[in-house]
């Protein structure tokens, strides 16, 4: 049954063909539509019912795990809270202890520092007095040398003394 206006026969042939080729048009672009929107429902309701399987499935597993949470659960609470605390307390020790350290080594740096300044001046000291150092080195060796010469005349030299010390009565 097609829906046809009541004064389409007042109309002229030319008019009626037109006006039957507009209802053609019509029908096809509805068919076309249909062809989109009927799937695309299809799919939707599809989508529909697994997004709700997946939430039953959610709701089923989580009901799983709210049963096997340990009854004790509250009491296991304080006891990891008292640990957690007291855990905390170390780090307030750590921290002091951390503290502490710092300004020992900060202490430590300024000697350091002053220690590297004595041995700056020690190290000019040293600069400044080695030739005089290196010539007196070089001069005590040479006396060295001839030190056994020198005992050599000394032995020489004393033994007449030797001789008179045996006459000598005291």
């Amino acid at each position: 049954m097609e829906f046809i206006p009541a004064n389409i026969y007042n109309l002229g042939m030319d008019e009626r063909t037109e006006l039957r080729r507009i209802g053609d048009l019509f029908e096809t672009a509805s068919r076309r539509w249909e062809s989109i929107v009927y799937p695309s429902i299809l799919a939707f309701a599809t989508m529909f019912v697994y997004v709700v399987f997946l939430m039953f499935s959610m709701a089923s597993d989580l009901t799983l795990v709210t049963k096997s949470i340990d009854p004790n659960m509250g009491l296991n609470m304080k006891e990891m809270t008292a640990s957690i605390t007291k855990m905390g307390d170390s780090f307030d020790n750590v921290a002091k202890a951390v503290d502490h350290m710092a300004g020992s080594l900060v202490r430590l740096n300024l000697t350091v520092g002053q220690m590297h300044e004595d041995v700056a001046m020690l190290n000019e000291s040293v600069r400044k007095t080695l030739p005089v150092m290196t010539i007196a080195t070089h001069r005590m060796e040479r006396s060295m040398r001839s030190m056994p010469a020198m005992q050599n005349t000394i032995r020489s030299s004393t033994s007449p003394i030797r001789i008179f010390s045996q006459f000598m009565p005291f």
